[in-house]
């Protein structure tokens, strides 16, 4: 935690003049995946290493090799390359947060999987913070945008979860 302070603290106070600038305020955006599976088996997905199974887009280059509290990653290359923090992870409690460093926006995403009595929802949990006045455009756009991805999301896990439930399945029945 302390590092994400330090962080936090070292890119607001980056403008050359020495003072603490303040931009824009934090945006915030959620929504609420149904999925076919447990909880146990979905929490997962969220992962950075288990992500893959549903987005073939996901590429994290990890630089420690667990996935626990701690583990920091990279996503993408050159300007469009992200830091990657696993601030939170709670497998017990099925809860996940990560802390999103770019050149521009410091982002934190929060993710909870709780049963259901069809399987379980699993709550996304985005808040964003543009770092310069130039960012607080492509943070409300994707404030904007971001709902939409529910529907691919949900449709992506809950494909991975029947794939899953048939192979456990199959050996169960085998």
């Amino acid at each position: 935690m302390l590092l994400i302070v330090a962080l936090g603290a070292a890119l607001l106070g980056a403008p050359g003049n020495g003072t603490l600038q303040e931009y824009a305020v934090q945006r915030s955006v959620e929504f609420t995946l149904h999925l076919d599976g447990s909880a146990d088996g979905a929490f997962p997905l969220f992962d950075p290493v288990n992500e893959k199974k549903w987005d073939p887009h996901w590429h994290p280059r990890l630089l420690t090799p667990h996935v626990e509290e701690g583990l920091v990653f990279l996503v993408g290359e050159g300007a469009s390359r992200t830091t990657w923090f696993l601030d939170r992870y709670e497998p017990k409690r099925r809860h996940i947060a990560y802390v999103v460093v770019s050149s521009a926006v410091l982002t934190r995403i929060v993710i909870d999987v709780l049963p259901t009595a069809r399987g379980c929802d699993a709550t996304v949990q985005y808040v964003k913070t543009p770092l310069e006045p130039a960012a607080e455009q492509a943070v409300d756009e994707f404030v904007r945008h971001f709902p939409q991805q529910r529907a691919h999301w949900e449709s992506a896990i809950n494909a991975v979860l029947r794939r899953s439930s048939g192979a456990h399945t199959k050996r169960l029945g085998g």
